[in-house]
Parts: C-alpha cells; structure tokens; sequence
C-alpha cells in the first residue's frame, strides 16, 4: 500500500549509514529528516486507522529515534502524540457517527 512504499523509501533516504561513515551533524540531520517525514505521513492523512500494519511500523520508528539519542526524545515525543492522538480522534469520531 501508499503507506508501505512511502515509509520504506523514507527509511532508505534517511539512513545515516547509508554511504558509510557520516560526521555527527550529518547523521543529526538524517534522524531529523526522518523524523519530519513520518510527521509528515501522519499528518497527510494517508495514514488511515484500518491500516495497523502501518501504524505499527511507524510508531516503532518513533520510538527507535525515541531511543536513539537524548536530543531526539522531545521532538519525537511530540510526534508520537500526534500520532495516537490521530487515531484517538479518528476512533472517537467513527464511534459518534455509529
């Protein structure tokens, strides 16, 4: 699916092995990178509640760039809120509509 091919492109972009050993703030501006493109996916709206698969690949990036570095925690933070409060809303409207 969209999402799939959409995640898996932005993690082989966004490798900061990639093209072997990288200087500190090049390997800081690859986890930034993919941080703001899975904000981006979950923002765009592609990223529908049915799609667990998705979702749980994307959450588990989140919380391996959560992991990765102290620097990382706040910003990824945010995004992991952003996503679960993503599908709390899309749970609570889908209930209110039945």
């Amino acid at each position: 699916d969209d999402v799939s091919f959409v995640r898996k492109r932005l993690l082989d972009v966004t490798d900061p092995t990639q093209d072997g050993k990288k200087k500190s703030s090049e390997e800081r501006d690859h986890y930034f990178g993919r941080l703001f493109g899975i904000l981006s996916i979950i923002r765009s709206g592609i990223l529908l509640p049915d799609q667990t698969e998705a979702a749980c690949g994307i959450a588990n990036d989140l919380v391996e760039l959560y992991n990765h570095r102290k620097w990382m925690r706040e910003p990824t933070g945010h995004a992991i809120i952003h996503l679960v409060d993503m599908f709390y809303n899309s749970n609570n409207s889908s209930s209110s509509a039945a």
